[in-house]
């Protein structure tokens, strides 16, 4: 069981997320403290130019903190603006992180374009956006009825 999850170091992860960052989006997972969260200034040190953008998730209310409606009257339909924060309108790159997505499930599915298709909408972001989210692992201790 303890061979379950492969562990990796801050600057291996760095070194992936450089290599690979710009084609696929990461999900970082470890316990509290092991610098999930600090691996944004490893990026942002490796790509100066780009902009950071760092979303704590625990700080959003509900999906309106990313988009708004905005109805076309005339066809009679309707798509999102997006956040002035996500960036989507700059077409520069970015680092994208969501941090602390595990403890906020029921916005998953509103941030799955961006996660999944680089995309907010029918807007894409820069080719050579960085993408990636973070979440904390819970780790417990067996309890057994009072026998260690």
């Amino acid at each position: 069981m303890d061979n379950l999850y492969k562990r990796l170091t801050r600057k291996k992860i760095a070194e992936s997320v450089i290599a690979l960052g710009h084609e696929i989006t990461f999900m970082i997972q470890g316990p509290m403290g092991s610098g999930k969260s600090a691996l944004k200034d490893d990026l942002q040190a490796a790509f100066p130019d780009y902009r950071a953008v760092y979303i704590d998730m625990t700080q959003i209310s509900d999906s309106g903190d990313f988009q708004i409606p905005a109805v076309d009257h005339t066809s009679r339909t309707s798509s999102f603006y997006p956040n002035e924060m996500l960036g989507v309108h700059m077409d520069t790159p970015s680092i994208i992180m969501f941090d602390e997505l595990g403890k906020r499930q029921d916005l998953i599915n509103t941030i799955l374009p961006v996660l999944n298709d680089r995309r907010w909408g029918n807007r894409y972001f820069h080719p050579k956006t960085i993408v990636l989210a973070q979440r904390t692992w819970v780790i417990c201790s067996r309890i057994t009825n009072g026998i260690a």
